[in-house]
């Protein structure tokens, strides 16, 4: 909701949706529902939903908080690498190959050259955000701020790549 709320701010109406590996038809985290609420976000209506091949399949990026989600993606589900960024990683790679306007799906293509399997190795990584489930107040509280400051780094860069291909 943080990335489609900051996309629909920029003028982009995209289609944004959220899956994990843990359990379908759970209830958002009653911390998260809180700290969502205190900027506005209603998350009682949502559920999880157990990211499938299907969910991966038509999605044109796919983020995740920590490296070791990616790599399990890429092996779970045979996804392709060039798609798969952490949050981090992602926003890293915007501000090292800015996009153009070029269009996303051109940037993307763009950026492969330049990511290899590499950077999903490793334990944890600077780019990361912890995910906090099973933890703290404190600890859900950081993941929090994180995603929501990075949401909008995310949607500057997307509505970068897409301002020519609107």
């Amino acid at each position: 909701m943080l990335l489609d709320r900051a996309l629909l701010r920029r003028g982009l109406n995209a289609i944004v949706e959220s899956g994990g590996f843990l359990e379908s038809g759970a209830p958002a985290c009653p911390m998260m529902s809180s700290f969502a609420s205190e900027v506005g976000l209603d998350l009682s209506f949502h559920e999880s939903r157990k990211v499938d091949s299907h969910l991966l399949g038509d999605a044109r990026l796919v983020l995740t908080m920590e490296r070791r989600h990616a790599r399990d993606l890429m092996v779970s589900f045979d996804a392709d690498h060039e798609r798969i960024f952490t949050v981090g990683g992602f926003i890293a790679q915007a501000a090292s190959f800015p996009p153009t306007g070029e269009g996303f799906d051109e940037w993307l293509e763009h950026l492969a050259p330049f990511r290899s399997h590499a950077e999903f190795l490793g334990v944890h990584c600077n780019d990361d955000i912890s995910d906090p489930h099973g933890e703290s107040k404190r600890i859900h509280r950081r993941a929090f701020d994180q995603l929501q400051f990075s949401m909008d780094r995310v949607a500057d860069a997307v509505v970068g790549a897409c301002d020519a291909s609107r």
